[in-house]
């Protein structure tokens, strides 16, 4: 029986863009559950979806696959993040229902930083999931006191869009939400 990814298969279910592949010819989605859910051709796949809203050009989608004829399933997240500038596109990364707790911790850590936290004038904090989400925290050029916040998505071609704590806030708060909804029974 023939397999189908789940990445060509969340792309006819849920109109999702299609993404970059790094240059090794690697989809950098397969790196995540989500994006590595295979199910068998003639199978039973359901989708489940909710929106949970959008900050600042990143949208964030919680999402569940299952195949009820192998009985498998993976839940998690689709952060989608158009690009700020006039040439960034829209990019999307795929985020595990196991990495949500490690995401929020290290998204708490980033809103934690007050300073530049190396002894150089220019500086950048981030943490990346394993479907090449980013979230960082810089100072900004102009103003090297002042913090910036940023979303990236995407490797070889990527899209990222510039927040600040506040809205950063109400993503943790997306990120929380998803984490409840998929600790439902």
């Amino acid at each position: 029986m023939q397999k189908v990814s789940a990445v060509a298969s969340l792309v006819t279910l849920a109109l999702v863009p299609l993404f970059a592949v790094e240059a090794s010819g690697q989809d950098p989605h397969r790196a995540t559950k989500l994006g590595s859910f295979e199910f068998s051709e003639g199978s039973l796949v359901t989708l489940g979806r909710e929106d949970l809203g959008e900050v600042g050009g990143v949208e964030v989608d919680v999402r569940q696959l299952s195949d009820s004829t192998s009985g498998t399933s993976v839940s998690g997240l689709l952060v989608i993040v158009t690009g700020g500038f006039e040439d960034d596109g829209v990019e999307g990364a795929f985020v595990d229902a196991d990495e949500l707790p490690e995401l929020v911790a290290g998204l708490d850590a980033l809103l934690a930083i007050s300073a530049n936290p190396t002894p150089f004038e220019r500086f950048e904090v981030s943490y990346t999931t394993r479907g090449a989400l980013e979230l960082a925290v810089v100072n900004d050029r102009r103003d090297e006191r002042r913090l910036r916040y940023a979303v990236r998505a995407g490797q070889i071609t990527t899209a990222a869009a510039f927040l600040n704590a506040a809205e950063m806030g109400e993503l943790r708060g997306m990120f929380v939400a998803a984490q409840q909804k998929l600790e439902q029974p």
